[in-house]
């Protein structure tokens, strides 16, 4: 499945621009404050280049949205159908990295939450290391195998296996066995804005940072 298409690199070029502005950061700062290179982030605002879901996070944190704004996702009253071959594909960890994992963003709010499919996650692909976020994560084994941890703790889950969480608990993922992985993940951001989720910090991943 081919990434990003043209227009939706400008989209979400132009909606890190109109963000950046709005917080009165320049792009220098901004490069700073998310941890990316300013050259990258000049690329990314031109439509040029594709920010993964880990640096989309780190981006949306430092410019104090979320990452649907930062996606310009339609308004949540719709009802919105995406089509396998029209979903948006990202890569999870670095930008630059070919061995990372892909996942489809396959829906979401600009308030509540999102979606993501990590489809045909390969054994020791990048899942982009140890990553939090906000809200409360819905995850389900489509197949294949997969392991949590959270500090000392582990949690291996087989198909069909499902688990809830707080997202800002610390955590990585990895594939177990020797069989590709699918992967559903849904971030639901409704406890922190009512006042029951927790902020402990830590650094941002996605959904993947």
């Amino acid at each position: 499945m081919d990434e990003l298409s043209q227009e939706h690199r400008m989209a979400i070029g132009r909606a890190v621009r109109q963000a950046r502005r709005a917080a009165g950061l320049t792009m220098r700062r901004l490069a700073e404050r998310s941890g990316v290179s300013q050259p990258f982030l000049s690329m990314v605002e031109n439509g040029r280049n594709t920010p993964s879901i880990s640096v989309l996070y780190r981006l949306a944190a430092a410019l104090d949205v979320t990452p649907q704004t930062l996606l310009g996702e339609p308004d949540e009253l719709r009802a919105t159908v995406v089509r396998k071959d029209e979903a948006r594909v990202f890569r999870v960890g670095g930008e630059d990295d070919p061995d990372s994992a892909l996942a489809r963003f396959v829906g979401g709010t600009r308030r509540r939450f999102e979606a993501y499919d990590f489809f045909d996650v390969a054994p020791h692909q990048d899942l982009g290391g140890e990553f939090t976020h906000e809200g409360h994560a819905f995850l389900i084994v489509i197949h294949g195998s997969l392991r949590i941890t959270f500090g000392d703790e582990s949690v291996d889950l087989f198909e069909s296996d499902c688990i809830h969480y707080q997202g800002t608990r610390p955590h990585r993922w990895d594939v177990l066995g020797e069989q590709n992985a699918r992967v559903l993940l849904v971030i639901d951001r409704a406890g922190d804005e009512e006042g029951h989720g927790s902020r402990d910090g830590g650094p941002t991943h996605p959904a993947a940072r």
